[in-house]
């Protein structure tokens, strides 16, 4: 035992002076409360506020939002149905979008107006829908196998040039592919929770006591599960997913953890770590939500 715990221990043992306490509880009943403008809230709600603001505002629809709209652009989305268009102008806002600036491609649909009309045109079992944007001008088309439907003009057109049409059609069907970029997000993810759980037990902290299961703690929980649900139901089987508003769920998500966090950390090292590890996880998430699907 060295000087310091020794030192300590008899601390420890000399008597309480219940009178000094006493004396002590007196004075700080009887100093005024000083009423501390709590900032972080409403910067919270006001953080929040503005990214709907900007999911209001924002309008990827309109092509002349983006900076290459007088560029010849095309835009897919695989898995249309007939009669119902569901292709967007952003790959950054939605889901599932591909942008193709490949000059074979735009060469094919500014003339596709020199394709022969057909009056019985149909529309095989898997589906493209493309907007075309040229010179500022958008027109809509869903390609498949058969022919190319022009949602616009409700005409079809079909390519004699067989061969051509089903190169074009394989590679816009084409899915959107998962980038580096996704798979080094995935497993930045798994990394942190498996650290986390390693520094814990290293430090042999049981976090039960830094997350209890409070009624809160469950419903925040279902929340978060219900929207990930939800996001992963509407890609799959509706369609591109507007990512600003399930952005925002996140960003409120991680918000609600850091109180909760603050409320529960035994110590100011464990908050200090928390908010760290639940910051970079909020960003990755969001990462993957506007640059991985």
């Amino acid at each position: 035992m060295n000087r310091l715990e020794r030192q300590l221990q008899q601390l420890n043992h000399l008597p309480k002076n219940e009178q000094l306490k006493a004396q002590i509880k007196q004075s700080l009943a009887q100093q005024p409360m000083k009423k501390t403008f709590k900032w972080k809230i409403p910067a919270t709600i006001v953080a929040v506020c503005s990214i709907f603001i900007l999911l209001i505002l924002t309008n990827p629809e309109r092509s002349l939002q983006s900076a290459d709209t007088n560029a010849a652009t095309l835009y897919t989305y695989f898995d249309g149905e007939e009669g119902a268009f569901k292709a967007k102008t952003s790959s950054l806002f939605y889901t599932s979008i591909q942008k193709w600036q490949s000059e074979e491609f735009i060469h094919y649909f500014q003339n596709i107006k020199t394709l022969p009309l057909v009056k019985d045109g149909q529309l095989g079992r898997h589906i493209v829908d493309v907007i075309f944007i040229d010179n500022g001008e958008q027109r809509k088309f869903q390609l498949s196998n058969l022919d190319i439907y022009d949602v616009d003009q409700n005409i079809y057109y079909r390519d004699d040039n067989v061969a051509r049409h089903l190169m074009i059609f394989m590679n816009l069907s084409q899915s959107k592919k998962l980038n580096f970029l996704f798979i080094i997000c995935l497993f930045a993810i798994f990394a942190i929770n498996i650290l986390s759980t390693r520094y814990y037990k290293r430090l042999n902290i049981d976090t039960r006591d830094i997350f209890p299961k409070t009624a809160s703690f469950y419903i925040h929980s279902i929340a978060i599960f219900s929207v990930f649900l939800l996001f992963a139901f509407w890609v799959f089987f509706i369609g591109p997913a507007y990512v600003l508003p399930f952005a925002a769920c996140f960003i409120l998500s991680a918000y609600f953890q850091l109180r909760e966090t603050k409320h529960w950390a035994p110590s100011l090292n464990i908050l200090n770590f928390e908010r760290r590890r639940i910051i970079v996880l909020c960003s990755l998430i969001i990462i993957l939500l506007f640059f991985g699907f």
